[in-house]
């Protein structure tokens, strides 16, 4: 009977050992997350700032002596996600300025190009529904090897469903996400509105679109007006940080 009363002791201060043992990592983790969390705030700052000019590379430092080898890891992955996202993105952004898309609406620029039959115009809206198809294949393609690059870290499973977790919420509320699908609608609107200036006759008079048809005034004003919010709408998600971004989905 004494054998068994021991046996049983052995196992009760085996099992709370391993529960004090498990608590004490359990701990340990959470700390290690909230450093994780403050190096990538940190890191991710320095990156954005760094995207902003679109002329150079973005160079940031993975390492931080914080974190223990996992969270490095992660880190790392994290951080050369978002490089590799802003990179993409930069490029887009700096065909779209080639193509002057910008200058789209400007209207000296539709006056004269309206003597020409449009070409411009024409060739303009075509290899900006290019670059549109090519970046949004670019970023499939960029999420697709994502994925596979999370199953081989060698880190804990729950982390590395952490990590598919967080990537599936910032594909949906990032930043370039909210940006490029308003950036959709845009090039959307934008070709309504050429379909109505190519088709109908119009001139420029003290800067203002002036066509014949009342009814196509209306059409245009309305589908100008869209594009003008859209471009409010853009500047004012490119001012937000990531971190308010996702305040305000919460």
């Amino acid at each position: 009977m004494r054998k068994i009363v021991i046996v049983i002791a052995m196992i009760t201060f085996a099992i709370f050992g391993l529960m004090m043992y498990q608590y004490r990592e359990q701990a340990r983790e959470v700390t290690q997350f909230e450093i994780y969390q403050n190096v990538l705030d940190e890191k991710s700052d320095t990156l954005y700032e760094q995207a902003k000019d679109w002329t150079k590379p973005i160079a940031i430092d993975t390492r931080d002596v914080r974190l223990k080898p996992d969270f490095q890891i992660m880190a790392d992955f994290m951080l050369n996600m978002m490089v590799q996202n802003a990179e993409l993105r930069n490029s887009y952004l700096r065909e779209l300025k080639d193509a002057q898309w910008d200058k789209f609406l400007d209207i000296d620029r539709l006056e004269k190009d309206q003597q020409y039959a449009y070409i411009e115009t024409e060739t303009m809206l075509a290899r900006v529904g290019e670059m549109i198809n090519l970046y949004q294949q670019n970023l499939d393609e960029h999420q697709h090897e994502i994925q596979k690059e999370i199953s081989v870290l060698p880190i804990k499973t729950r982390f590395r469903r952490y990590l598919t977790e967080v990537l599936v919420q910032r594909n949906d509320q990032g930043q370039d996400h909210l940006l490029f699908q308003l950036e959709k609608q845009r090039y959307a609107k934008a070709q309504q509105l050429f379909k109505i200036l190519k088709s109908q006759k119009w001139k420029n008079k003290n800067n203002t679109f002036m066509f014949e048809d009342q009814r196509v005034v209306n059409e245009f004003n309305q589908g100008y007006a869209e594009i003008v919010a859209l471009d409010k709408q853009m500047r004012q998600v490119s001012q937000l940080t990531q971190k308010e971004l996702e305040k305000r989905v919460e």
